[in-house]
């Protein structure tokens, strides 16, 4: 047994090179291991004579080198690159290793630059100072500023200069500019000299009244006077107004009357309520007509105006009211119809007229004026029965036509309402409202109401003249 294992170590000891050529198959790594265990270790031959196919470990699927490096391979990095050191190590790029060539073309961003490029850095022939400038040929040089092909044409001190027709050349023989050198719209006032422009340098038609310099508001009341202010003329020239008021309210006086312009008021009373009674009930009389002719100054800015209400008809009518504008002289309403019963019969009459004295009234005799009445209201038809005289009603000019009972017509006025009736026809009226029939009502201003028929609102008129 001892001389077996002397023989054994002999053997080993005294073993060719680990890159001898052995006997049978070579392994190398890479080669499958499947036949050893994991962890099986074996010699092998290499005619390369690299460490790392001599000795071989298997990891359980193939064989690996148990050396890890051969006696070719890379050791240690020189030149631009340097790192040395067995197994992983840190390479190291030389100071101003890499150049132009070493950096792919575009490649290079601004984020990736230090700062800026000095003009040290710039390929550039020539001294670099404050008179030169580089030039396209990579030069620093001054700039020639010689014209080899002038284009000025004739000069002339203090002349004006422009470019000539074909616009090759600059021409200053002009002496002064001319319309068509100068934009339209670009000469301010700034330009203009003192009192330069009068009145033949000015387009005819061509200045506005925005354009002047007076002082107030232009309009269709106002008028430039002689101080350069727009007004309007004393004495009138204010505001024209016109207003009808068919119910009662407040006139307002409109802004910029002139105090010494007139201000005209129409106004008519009511006209008087019909009476019921179907045998001798009689129509309402007309309501009167009054004209104030008024100073603006006089009136106050504003008015009060009552409208009167038309009278009602029936057993029981009433007068007409009366209109008024202000403190100033109203308009009375006309008279109520009547009817009275007497013994053996019944008798009636119409409503007296307004007048601009009073309202009409009841009475068949009290006419205010006569049957001729001019400003009275008309006297209202009647018979004896009720009355010392049997009389027909009357007409008036300005105040209202009284009414009639039966068959007999009704009076009529020029201006004021006129009379209702209740079988003939009703009283008619110029410029105010014309009477009723029986159930009919007198019409708007003034007219007095049929047999039992309601009597005419009155009415307000107001002119402020310009």
């Amino acid at each position: 047994m001892n001389r077996l294992l002397l023989a054994l170590f002999i053997l080993m000891t005294t073993a060719a090179p680990s890159w001898a050529q052995l006997a049978g198959t070579d392994t190398k790594p890479g080669d499958p291991c499947t036949a050893a265990e994991e962890g099986y270790v074996r010699r092998n031959a290499s005619v390369a004579r690299d460490s790392s196919e001599i000795t071989l470990m298997c990891d359980g699927s193939a064989w690996q080198s148990a050396t890890g490096s051969g006696t070719s391979g890379i050791t240690a990095l020189t030149g631009d690159v340097t790192a040395s050191g067995a197994g992983s190590v840190v390479a190291t790029i030389a100071t101003n290793a890499i150049g132009s060539a070493e950096i792919t073309d575009g490649s290079v961003a601004n984020a990736d630059l230090a700062g800026s490029i000095a003009l040290s850095k710039l390929s550039i022939t020539g001294t670099a100072s404050s008179s030169v400038f580089l030039r396209g040929d990579g030069t620093w040089a001054a700039p020639s500023l010689s014209e080899t092909d002038p284009q000025v044409g004739t000069t002339t001190a203090s002349n004006f200069c422009k470019a000539n027709v074909g616009g090759t050349a600059i021409d200053c023989a002009t002496a002064a500019i001319a319309s068509a050198d100068i934009s339209d719209g670009t000469v301010a006032l700034a330009d203009l000299a003192a009192n330069s422009v009068n009145a033949s340098k000015i387009v005819d038609a061509t200045i506005a009244l925005a354009d002047l310099s007076a002082t107030g508001t232009a309009s269709a009341t106002t008028f430039l006077r002689g101080d350069n202010t727009w007004a309007a003329p004393a004495g009138g020239g204010g505001a024209g107004d016109y207003q009808i008021l068919t119910a009662s309210g407040t006139w307002t006086k409109p802004a910029g009357v002139d105090p010494n312009q007139a201000i005209v008021v129409e106004l008519w009373g009511g006209g008087g309520g019909g009476h019921s009674n179907s045998s001798a009930g009689g129509g309402g009389g007309g309501g009167a007509y009054r004209k104030l002719e008024l100073r603006a100054g006089n009136v106050p800015a504003s008015v009060a105006v009552t409208v009167g209400a038309g009278g009602t008809g029936g057993a029981i009518p009433t007068v007409g009211g009366t209109s008024s504008f202000g403190s100033f002289p109203p308009a009375y309403g006309g008279g109520k119809g009547h009817y009275s019963s007497i013994a053996g019969g019944s008798a009636g009459g119409g409503g007296n007229g307004g007048s601009i004295v009073g309202a009409g009234t009841t009475d068949p005799d009290a006419d205010d004026g006569s049957s001729a009445a001019v400003y009275g209201g008309g006297a209202g038809g009647v018979t004896s029965s009720i009355s010392s005289a049997t009389h027909d009603c009357s007409s008036s000019v300005f105040g209202g036509g009284g009414g009639e009972r039966g068959s007999k017509n009704a009076c009529s006025s020029e201006y004021g309402g006129g009379g209702g009736s209740k079988a003939g026809a009703a009283g008619t009226s110029q410029y105010g409202g014309n009477g009723g029939t029986a159930n009919v009502a007198g019409t708007a201003p003034g007219g007095g109401g049929g047999h039992n028929a309601a009597g005419a609102r009155g009415e307000v008129r107001v002119w402020v003249i310009p």
